[in-house]
């Protein structure tokens, strides 16, 4: 079963955010974008999963938040796949991942309230609508 958390691109973070807020340029050029993009959809149902409780998936609109904590969860997917270095700063990557997920469950539990948009259509956004010429068994003379 594939879940679809958000409408787009199915991401809460893009491989920019993911320069922006998560890994150095100088990294990222070192990991392929076939496994940012896996990192990023990684991170997305991991935080999504985490949210989906408190929220109606997909999000078409969703909080600067929910794209950092996004970044820095995918951040750390490359590099456990590859061994973390003790001397650098993957303490911090490892740190900030523990923060993205430790943030969705506060969102969770309702500690804190950002704002979501939900891709379901309002009451007034529908486009469905019946009609109906049933016979009652009423005759014309």
């Amino acid at each position: 079963m594939t879940i679809t958390y958000a409408t787009g691109t199915g991401r809460f973070a893009t491989r920019a955010d993911l320069a922006r807020y998560g890994l150095p340029v100088a990294v990222l050029a070192g990991i392929a974008t076939a496994d940012q993009d896996a990192a990023l959809d990684t991170a997305t149902a991991e935080l999504g999963d985490l949210i989906a409780s408190r929220v109606t998936l997909p999000l078409s609109a969703w909080p600067l938040a929910l794209a950092l904590h996004t970044a820095r969860a995918a951040s750390y997917h490359p590099l456990r796949a590859s061994g973390f270095n003790q001397d650098s700063t993957d303490a911090m990557v490892r740190d900030d991942y523990k923060a993205a997920l430790a943030w969705a469950a506060k969102v969770d539990r309702a500690l804190i309230t950002p704002q979501f948009v939900d891709a379901t259509p309002t009451v007034t956004e529908s486009t469905s609508s019946g009609v109906s010429n049933a016979s009652r068994g009423w005759r014309r003379r």
